[in-house]
């Protein structure tokens, strides 16, 4: 019988292990018993197996997978969703304000409608000038698509036009001769810190109907204003309308005519516009009485409204200035120019003086018209609005102040005065009488009306504001954006004096007719209205952390996180091919709205970190994960941070793998074992940790037997 070695089963071993057995040519039973003497002290009760793990929690772990929209600066250690947020280049250095200072130096009217879907945008490029690698703001001011904008990067600059790194979202409206369509581009600079100092201001120029109105700037570090310091755009925007024109005064009215023909016509009222003065009783006796002056006559003409208030891009007459951005500042609007009063209404006129009645001597003598009513006041021109502004920074520290407000209207001018009336000579006198009696005098009729105010000049309307920073403190209402006030009407003009009362006939003997008696005085017109209130302007507000208030609140307000990131670890080399992963650890920070899920992959062949081709194994999000995990020498996660409130971010602070390590042996080929010697070689060529190796044989006969 010969005995031969079989293959041994190996857990761990920490060195190469050569066993050597030389066995005597003696009895059988003596072979076995020696090698088992030999061999059994070297044997554990089991084979072992070691378990092992691996964790990632610094920022140079993290660092070293494959990050996308994710951020581990922050939080040194943890991984965030990134902040997007674009500070610039910081090309143009630092900048300190310390007087007024434009950021808009480089700016030209866009001269040709240039289409959305190309990358051409027609300006005088010598009006900038610009110079590739600007970025510019293009933005349709006023006409079709009005509020519209976006940034762009200059390739190259050519005669008529500049050459763009990217096509255009939009189409910019205009063209020569165009006044319904205005767009601009505007350079954009990008600036390192900026700190406005006390006295200090910065802004743009204003809206001269081409270009202007709008200080936009990026900053990669802090944006400061100090106390004493502005950004200040107020006034910047849209024009004011005029005010409207006074209306005329109205015309007074009639005369009255004199009695005449024996008491076949008698003397008639004078056209008035308020209540004519009454005229004298005839004098007594049985002939033809004078007839009175007119009781009431009819009102004078009154004066037209006012022309209503004209402006460009002013506000309809007697309108507040409108800020038509969007509340998010998709469309993004200068505030407009508050509309002009209304002119005020002219008064009417005064009435006219009553015919004289006729005596039996003569005729009544004819009244004279009323005097003409006051001219209406101006309107007054409406306030301008205001301009807008854009900050993108690492930091915006506010302790001065940030203002985009609309300029007040003006004051609406007094209407005039009433004209006095123009009498001539024997006005309204009663006719001459014999021995009976003459004619009653005409009375005197009202005076005019004087005009109205004019109204007030309404306000121009609030910019826009818009801060977008990682940390944006505000102070309390330092950043202000509030409409233009409207100001006072006129006040109206006095009223004109009464007319003066015609005069009785005479008689030879018993009765004189009696005079009229005067015309009240003229009313005074009303003062004009007050103009109203400019609109408040928009204030958007994207950050990580802010504090403070603004005036008004913010119309929209955003967190500045991606909604989604992943980031896939260093690939984990094990050691060993077919190593089961049991077990996936994490710990998190999860605010409401937020998560992470995992995705785990392995491969006993060697691939990269960013490795396509290999698929990903869902995991989910519940830590840990203890089933499902594939087995491989290479093992790799990844892990997706999502949210649906952009100012919350999930936090992923610390991830572990554990897995198990079984050793690897190798051996020479099977050596039979003679009657007089024979070796066994074995070969550990792999095994994790090294402190636990041990290595274990199993020995049979494979023919015969023995006792």
């Amino acid at each position: 019988m010969r005995c031969r070695r079989h293959v041994p089963r190996v857990t761990v071993l920490p060195r190469r292990s050569w066993v050597k057995c030389k066995l005597k040519s003696t009895l059988r039973i003596f072979l076995v018993v020696i090698l088992i003497t030999i061999l059994l002290p070297l044997l554990p009760a089991a084979p072992v197996f070691a378990d092992s793990s691996h964790t990632w929690t610094t920022k140079a772990d993290f660092d070293a997978g494959v990050l996308t929209n994710v951020d581990t600066s922050y939080s040194p250690g943890d991984v965030l969703l990134a902040v997007t947020i674009d500070t610039g280049t910081g090309a143009f250095d630092f900048l300190d304000v310390d007087d007024t200072t434009t950021t808009d130096w480089r700016k030209a009217a866009v001269v040709l409608t240039s289409a959305a879907g190309q990358n051409r945008v027609y300006v005088n490029t010598a009006s900038g000038p610009f110079y590739a690698t600007d970025e510019v703001l293009i933005i349709q001011m006023k006409g079709t698509g009005a509020g519209k904008w976006e940034t762009r990067h200059v390739q190259s600059v050519e005669t008529e036009h500049l050459v763009l790194t990217e096509n255009m979202e939009n189409t910019y409206y205009a063209n020569p001769g165009d006044t319904y369509n205005k767009a601009q581009v505007i350079m954009v600079p990008q600036f390192k810190d900026v700190t406005v100092k006390n006295g200090g201001v910065l802004t743009c120029d204003a809206w001269n109907g081409s270009t202007g109105g709008i200080v936009f700037f990026r900053s990669t570090g802090t944006v400061t204003v100090e106390p004493g310091g502005r950004i200040d755009v107020s006034g910047k925007g849209f024009a004011g309308g005029a005010g409207g024109y006074g209306g005329s005064g109205g015309q007074g009215g009639h005369g009255g005519a004199g009695g005449y023909d024996y008491g076949k016509h008698h003397a008639t009222a004078g056209g008035v516009s308020g209540t004519g003065g009454t005229g004298g009783g005839g004098g007594c006796g049985a002939c033809w009485a004078g007839a009175d002056g007119a009781l009431k006559g009819y009102d004078g003409n009154g004066g037209g409204l006012g022309n209503t208030g004209t402006g460009p891009a002013g506000g309809p007459s007697d309108q507040g200035g409108m800020n038509g951005s969007v509340n998010n500042l998709s469309l993004l609007q200068l505030g407009s120019g508050g509309g002009g009063g209304s002119g005020g209404q002219g008064g009417y006129g005064g009435g006219g003086t009553g015919g004289g009645g006729e005596g039996d001597l003569g005729n009544g003598y004819d009244g004279d018209p009323g005097a003409t009513g006051g001219t209406g006041g101006t309107g007054g021109a409406g306030g301008q609005g205001a301009g807008a502004i854009i900050i993108c920074a690492e930091a915006i520290i506010i302790q001065g102040n940030v203002v985009a407000a609309g300029w007040s209207g003006s004051t609406g001018s007094t209407g005039s005065n009433g004209h006095n009336p123009h009498s001539t000579a024997d006005s309204g006198d009663g006719g001459q009488g014999s021995f009976v009696c003459g004619g009653g005098g005409g009375g005197g009729g009202a005076g005019s009306q004087g005009g109205y105010g004019g109204k007030g000049g309404c306000g121009g309307a609030a910019g826009t504001i818009w801060f977008a920073a990682d940390s944006i403190t505000l102070g309390n209402s330092l950043v202000r954006a509030f409409g233009g006030a409207g100001l006072a009407g006129g006040g109206g003009g006095g009223g004109g004096d009464g007319a003066i009362f015609g005069i009785g006939g005479d008689t030879l003997e018993w009765c004189t007719g009696h005079d009229g008696s005067s015309g009240p005085k003229g009313p005074s017109g009303p003062t004009g209205a007050t103009g109203r209130t400019g609109a408040s302007g928009k204030i958007r507000l994207d950050y990580v952390t802010v504090s403070g208030s603004t005036s008004p609140s913010p119309s929209y307000a955003s967190g500045l996180y991606v909604a989604s990131g992943t980031i896939a670890s260093d690939v984990l080399d094990t050691g060993i091919d077919n190593t089961p992963w049991q077990d996936l650890d994490w710990l998190e920070t999860i605010p409401a709205s937020t998560d992470i899920t995992f995705e785990v992959r392995a491969s006993n062949t060697s691939f990269t970190k960013d490795n396509n081709t290999i698929p990903w194994i869902s995991v989910g999000g519940t830590s840990p994960v203890t089933s499902g995990l594939p087995s491989g020498r290479y093992m790799q996660w990844r892990a997706t941070l999502t949210y649906t409130n952009s100012f919350n971010t999930p936090v992923l602070h610390e991830v572990t793998v554990e897995y198990t390590n079984a050793p690897v042996v190798e051996t020479d080929t099977a050596t039979s074992i003679g009657e007089s010697s024979a070796t066994l070689n074995g070969d550990l060529v792999s095994f994790y940790p090294a402190s636990s190796a041990s290595v274990s044989f199993e020995w049979g006969i494979t023919s015969g037997s023995y006792s």
